[in-house]
Formats: C-alpha cells, structure tokens, sequence
C-alpha cells in the first residue's frame, strides 16, 4: 500500500484552545483523508500533552508548558520537530496558519536552506486593525508580515480584506480566497425552540478592544430606555473582561447583561438558538467565523463595515451594518430590528441560504486540499463562443464555471470570440483588478482570457481560435468546449493534436438552429433529425456530430439532449447530463416591490415572456392571442423580454393588431432585470417549439411566477401538467389564451403552480452543477 504524503501544520495555538484559525485547521483536516497531518504548536499549558491526535491531525506541542516561553521559542522548536518528521515522512507541503510565532518555523527552515524545496502555504486570518499590524509591537509586526510574504509560496486569505493587506505588505504573487465556513447542520434549530419570550441580543467572541462589546454594553443601556427587559449574552472571554464587567456595574444593567464566560464551540449552538439578533461591533476584523455561526442557527446578525465582514453582510439583505465606535446608531438598529419581525425573518433566511451556499465546509475543504500542492491542480482550457462583457445565458454560464474552478485551485485559461477591441481593453481592466466577487464567493479576477475577433472573416477566425487552443491548451490538462461547431471543433482538433482530455458540452442542435434561421428548414427539431437537407445544412450536422463523437465525454443540460446525442452516433455511457443551475440574488424584491421598482401598476395583470426572437420560439402566436385575453381581461399586458432576427415581423404584428398600449418588446435585458420581471409577472408563458433546457423556465419557478407553456424537448423533464404549469400545444392560440386566463382569474390555480414551481427549482443549485462538472473533468 502506498504510503501517504503529509502536510505539516505550524500554528501558535491549537485545541482545546479555540479561535478562528483553530476551529478552521481541524473542519478542514477533518475532511481530507487522503493525506497526514502533523501539527506543531505551542504548548502554552502545563496539563496539555506533548503529543496526541486530535480528529485527523497528529499534535506536537512544544515548550515547557509557560505561554510566553513557549510563544518565544516556537520557531525554533517548531523548526526542529518539523525536521524529525522531514525524515520519517513525504511531506508535500508546510501550511503556516497565520503570521504569528510558532508559524516562523518554516520561513526559519527556508532561510537556511533546510526545506528540502517543500512549498509554503501561509493563510491569513488575522482580525487585527491596520495600525496594529504597521505599527504593533514597536514595528515587529509590520516586519513579520513582510518576511512571512517575501517567503510563501503561496497565499490563502479567508477575505478580500485581508487579500488586499498581503498585496499592501508585497506580496506579488497570486491570492486564493478561501473563507473559513459554518457547520449549518450543527447550528440548525427548531424554530420553536426559542423558550424565553424576552428580547436576547447574543454575542460570541473574546473580550478584546477590538470586538467592541464595550460598545454593544453602552448601545444595551439605550435600548433599555425602550425595552427595559432587553438581555444581552455575552459569550467568551478576554482580558477586557473586568473593564466590561465594570461598564455593566456602572449602567446598572446586572439584570439585562450576562457574561457565560467560554462556552464549547459544539453548545454555542444552544445559545444561538434562544437568541433574536447576533452583535458584533467589530473595530477590526479578518472575516468574523462567530457572524456565519450566527447565520447558519437562522439568527439576524448586525456587524461594522470593517475588515471581511462586508464580504458576507449586505445591508438589508443578509444583516445591518452599524457604524463603528457609535452606541447611538448600534442602539437605533438593534431597535428597529425588534421592531420589524418581517425584516427578522428576511434577514436570518438570506443569512441562512448564503451560508449553506458559500460557506460549506467541504467545498472549502476541498479548496484548501488542491492548494497543497499547486503542480498537480487540474490546469483547464474553456473554449468558449462568448464571455463578458457578451451578454447571455452561455456567457455567464462560463464565466461562472472559470471563477468558481478557480476558487477551487483549478488553473483555468478562456478561448473565446469577441466583437471587437472594446472587450480587450475592457479585460485588461478587468485584469487590473485585483480580485472579483461572485454571489458572495470571492476569487482571484485575473483568469486568462483570449480573444479572437468576429472582425476576421469566418474560417479565418475559427483557424485563429484553433491556433489559440493549441498553444494556449499546452499546458492545461483539459480541454472544456461549450458548444460542438464554432468551438467545438476547432478546440477538438487541438486537443487531439496535444492529446489532451476533451469534453464537449451541447445545450442545443446547432446545425437545425442555424437551418431555421438561415438555410430555409422549416421542421422542428426531432422530424429534423430524421430527413436530409441542403449542402449547407447537411455539412454543419457533419461537422457538428463528427466533433460530439470525437469527444471523451459529452455533458448535455437534458435527457432530451441526451438523446440528440445517441442519434448523433455518441455512446449513452458517455454522455453526462448536468442541468445549468438557477443562482438568484439573497435577497429578491417582494412582487409589490418589484412592480414597483419597475413603473407596473398595482392593478395591471402582468404577461411575461422571453427568449432568442426566433420562429420556433412561438413569439407570433402568443401575440396573436393577446386579441383574446385583452377582450377578456383589459387589465392584461404582454411583456417579450429578449432580441432576434424575428423583431421587425412581431414589431409588425403589434401595429396590424393594433396592440401597442397592450405588448411591449422590451429587447434585451440585464439579469437583474429580467428577475425582476419574472417577480413582477402574473405569468410566464413560454409557447415554444423547442427547448434544450429552458434556464427560464427554472427561474421563473425559482421566483414563484406561475407558468404556462408546452412540454417541447427538455421542457417534459421538469414541467407537469396542473402541478407546476399548465401546459398548452405549440402555437395553439385558443389553448393558451385559456390557460393564461385561468391563472390570472383562479387564485388557487396561480398560488399551487407558484408554489409548487420554487419546489421543482430547489435541486437546481450552482453547487451541484459545479460538483458534476467536477467530477466529468477530473
């Protein structure tokens, strides 16, 4: 049996003493078993052993047992432990947890050449302010940062904060974003569990000048004025301590403060579950582990704008922010959010579903793991057909993928097409940022994208794009194309030549769109895929099965597409299908807001529809029905969200009906806008004839807007008639028009689809997209 490589762990302090970094190191060893670990920290107590295993870690505490000795002397007895395992083990990788004292051991080693070549690691999770760490113990703080930086081989920081302090301190190299996490099961309760009807506030950190508890004490002594039995838990300890307890006496507030002194990390749980509101008026703080705590156990949190915190908290949305060293204005929200039960409510679920989302422990640790040893992460080339600042549902899709693999460790260059030179100047932009924020998950921004211009004529840019794979695919391990033709096949060609590893993802039948739009076909897709058609047509279904067949696996969005594929000549075993996820803001705007947001009546009943303008999108025929459902229901309006070839003939078919005031063509729209029609409607109708996937359909019933369209393609998959939609026949005017009707009249029929919509949307997760992509490219 091959033995296992090791990591060796420096951090000054380690269980059973608790901290940030502590309770990351173990969630994260925990959940890598592939690998040694041995910990070096410092003893700091008489009654801690030597050695012992905690969870998956070996633990070597060195000293005699005094804190400050043993913080002293760490390094150099860290330095020592860790060469007597160099030679018992195949270490991979030192991980310095934090710029502190036992973590100079492996900068010591390095500096005298005794390393043996093992790569650095250094993660930053210090909370500290920026003046403490530029002019903290008399300068030796600021020169410890720099050395740490000067010699990691890599950085890992848990916030964008803390990314842009290494960058301030020279650190030149690239930065990995990984937060640390929440265990949401652990800290899931009962909402009834609550016992006590009083008002808690409950905070969780040490008793320390920069967590400003002395703060939230003076904010209690106002509230109380308003609420006179107000409680605050105070939960942890410090060297404040006594200086708080005093502030306590001086209010006179024994009755409403009470400190709990340490609590176990695994009973926090408990506490969090009798409390209203989470406080923490941080001066400084790395990222703030206690606030995601908070929100994993469904508890509003109110925090200050410093450090990492406004990486998770978004006023309104997923917390309030306060303004630091002020009781006055701590004092107002924490009121206010008594006050507003709703505003409770929308806060703790937001704060709850960005924590399941983002903050799960085993997509960290799984990101943490691949930066061990960067030389075997997964090198990925995306051949893409668009990419921002392109607008659409394939170019999001592939920015998505990029900045979430690269959280992950994995290298990903882009290969797309581009309009003109306005997108390379606006990538270089993009590159001189030094990081980028998606949905709350943080990466570094610089991907490598390159772009071939639509300028060129065509089979002289898809020549350029092949020659761009090639080069640029040297390096990488896989090659992702995102479409079988213009991609596809160049990036095909290249992989065979590299030998690389090639998947191909279809979400439709580029040959039959292109015959409908531009060679005169006129069948849809599954007669289309029975009968012979021009020269034209039939060499891009050449070229478009010959570079699926080519491929070492093939990932398609439906079983509908699946099957397209077999037809195609691909074997069913290697097709995977992966459904695109629905990712929507933490907070959405309440349907009365949005309509608001958006200039709709309140009394107006809302028709939205969108799409490509295309034939098979049935566009024609829901216009025509407009006639009916305006005589029936004059309150109605048709919204068409979307562009295509197709606009000038519905823009004509708007005025012969005379239905200006009653249709708009809204033409394209951000995403942003687009959910918030969706919100806003009464009804999504979709008559289409053809659907790979419809990711609108998703997110219409992610946004709880009834449904009306037909079951063509991948639509059966997910949609059931008078269950989650009412389904219609392509193009059938008299059937929709009827079914659009039921729903804007019957209250029951739109509130069951609504409902039952955001329960079939629920598995459509980005995490499980990004996983079963994972598991096809590795």
């Amino acid at each position: 049996m091959r033995k296992k490589q090791a990591v060796i762990i420096f951090s000054t302090a380690y269980l059973p003493l608790i901290g940030g970094a502590e309770l990351a190191v173990k969630e994260i060893t925990d959940r890598i078993d592939d690998l040694d670990f041995f910990l070096i920290t410092a003893r700091m107590q008489r009654s801690f052993a030597r050695r012992e295993r905690i969870g998956n870690a070996e633990v070597h505490r060195v000293g005699i047992g005094m804190p400050i000795f043993d913080k002293l002397f760490s390094p150099f007895l860290g330095a020592f432990v860790a060469r007597k395992l160099m030679k018992k083990h195949d270490v991979m990788c030192f991980w310095s947890m934090m710029i502190t004292y036992a973590s100079g051991a492996p900068f010591l080693l390095k500096c005298f050449g005794l390393h043996k070549n093992i790569p650095i690691l250094l993660t930053l999770q210090e909370g500290d302010s920026p003046q403490y760490i530029k002019h903290g113990r008399f300068g030796f703080i600021n020169l410890s940062w720099r050395i740490a930086l000067r010699f990691a081989d890599q950085v890992q920081v848990i916030s964008s904060y803390l990314a842009d302090m290494a960058r301030q301190y020279g650190y030149k190299g690239k930065i990995s974003i990984v937060p640390n996490g929440a265990n949401s099961k652990n800290f899931q309760t009962d909402s009834k569990s609550k016992i006590s009807k009083q008002k808690t506030i409950i905070t969780t950190s040490r008793l320390v000048h920069k967590n400003g508890v002395d703060i939230l004490i003076d904010a209690i002594a106002k509230v109380r004025e308003l609420i006179p039995d107000i409680q605050c838990w105070v939960l942890g300890d410090g060297e404040e301590k006594n200086n708080l307890a005093l502030r306590v006496t001086r209010y006179a507030l024994q009755d409403n403060v009470k400190f709990f002194g340490t609590i176990p990390y695994e009973k926090i749980a408990e506490y969090l579950a009798q409390a209203d509101i989470f406080v923490r008026p941080s001066r400084s703080e790395g990222l703030g582990t206690a606030f995601l705590d908070a929100m994993a156990a469904g508890v509003p949190i109110i925090g200050t704008p410093v450090g990492g915190i406004p990486d998770f908290l978004k006023d309104g949305e997923t917390g309030l922010f306060v303004r630091p060293d002020d009781a006055d204005d701590l004092a107002g929200k924490i009121e206010h959010l008594m006050k507003d039960g709703a505003l409770r409510v929308l806060l703790a679920e937001n704060g709850r579903r960005l924590v399941e989302e983002h903050y799960d422990w085993n997509s960290i640790a799984d990101r943490v793991r691949a930066l061990f040893n960067k030389r075997r992460a997964l090198r990925l080339l995306i051949a893409a057909g668009i990419y921002p600042p392109d607008i659409g549902g394939p170019a999001i899709y592939s920015q998505a993928i990029a900045e979430e693999f690269s959280t992950r460790g994995i290298h990903v260059t882009v290969v797309t097409y581009a309009d003109s030179s306005r997108h390379r100047e606006e990538s270089r932009a993009m590159a001189r940022d030094d990081m980028a924020i998606h949905h709350g998950c943080f990466v570094d921004a610089r991907n490598d994208v390159k772009r071939i211009s639509r300028k060129w004529p065509k089979g002289v840019r898809h020549l350029l794009y092949f020659f761009a794979v090639l080069w640029h695919g040297r390096h990488a391990d896989v090659i992702f194309a995102q479409q079988p033709v213009s991609e596809g096949l160049p990036a095909m060609i290249a992989a065979r030549i590299l030998r690389k590893k090639f998947i191909l993802k279809i979400v439709g039948d580029y040959a039959w769109e292109q015959g409908m739009q531009r060679f005169g076909v006129n069948d849809l897709l599954d007669d289309f895929l029975q009968k012979k058609y021009g020269l034209r047509v039939e060499i891009l279904r050449k070229f478009e099965s010959f570079a699926v067949r080519q491929a070492d696996c093939v990932i398609a969005v439906s079983n509908y597409l699946a099957r397209v594929a077999v037809q195609w000549g691909v074997p069913r075993e290697n097709i995977h299908v992966i459904p695109n996820a629905v990712e929507l803001p933490p907070a959405l705007p309440s349907k009365k807001e949005a309509r608001r947001m958006l200039g709709i009546s309140a009394d107006a009943k809302i028709i939205v529809s969108a799409g490509r303008l295309v034939p098979w999108k049935g566009f024609a025929a829901l216009i025509d029905c407009m006639t009916d459902i305006v005589r029936a229901e004059s309150a109605a309006k048709l919204v068409i969200i979307g562009s295509g070839p197709d606009q000038l003939k519905l823009e004509s078919r708007i005025i012969n009906y005379q239905l200006g005031n009653d249709i708009q063509l809204m033409g394209s729209l951000s995403h942003k806008n687009v959910l918030l029609y969706l919100r806003a409607a009464d009804v999504f109708a979709l008559n289409t004839a053809y659907e790979g996937f419809s990711h609108l359909i998703i997110e219409a019933m992610a946004v709880g807007a009834p449904i009306v369209t037909t079951i063509a393609g991948g639509n059966a998959e997910t949609v059931r008639d008078g269950e989650n939609a009412l389904v219609v026949p392509y193009n059938n005017r008299e059937k929709i028009a009827r079914a659009i009707l039921r729903v804007l009249r019957e209250d029951v029929v739109r509130a069951t689809l609504a409902e039952n919509g955001r329960k079939t949307a629920t598995p459509f997760t980005k995490k499980r997209m990004i996983e079963e992509t994972l598991n096809v490219l590795r």
